[in-house]
């Protein structure tokens, strides 16, 4: 098994408009899945719904791999251990916005969130090293 290196900041992942966040299953199986991000001095937040499995795999395991990828998860970068938390509430709602800021399918995508699905959306907070 190959050891995962360690960054003490992400700002070298700020020009990049995805990345692929991987999460753990309680069984150690990885879920990788590509997301938008927003990176502010040095972590990475994203956001997604309450209910999704990211969410719940954070929850249960909160050490996480991020890799610079393109929006169909094909990695283009070096893989980096890190630390994921959930923020709900007002503080989610805020990184959420600023997440959708520069992505204009984005905002589409919250459309449809509000509109169909109806469900609450938790901010995701990354940061370097385990």
């Amino acid at each position: 098994m190959t050891e995962t290196p360690q960054t003490t900041s992400f700002d070298h992942l700020a020009d990049e408009r995805h990345v692929l966040l991987t999460t753990f299953r309680r069984d150690g199986t990885p879920v990788p899945t590509p997301v938008w991000l927003v990176v502010v001095d040095g972590v990475l937040y994203t956001s997604t719904g309450v209910d999704t499995g990211k969410v719940k795999r954070i929850r249960n395991n909160p050490a996480v791999t991020v890799a610079a990828c393109d929006i169909r998860g094909r990695v283009h970068g070096p893989s980096y251990a890190a630390r994921a938390r959930l923020v709900e509430g007002a503080e989610g709602a805020r990184i959420h916005q600023v997440k959708s800021k520069p992505y204009r399918l984005a905002r589409l995508v919250d459309l449809y969130e509000k509109l169909i699905r109806r469900h609450t959306i938790v901010g995701i907070v990354v940061e370097p090293g385990l």
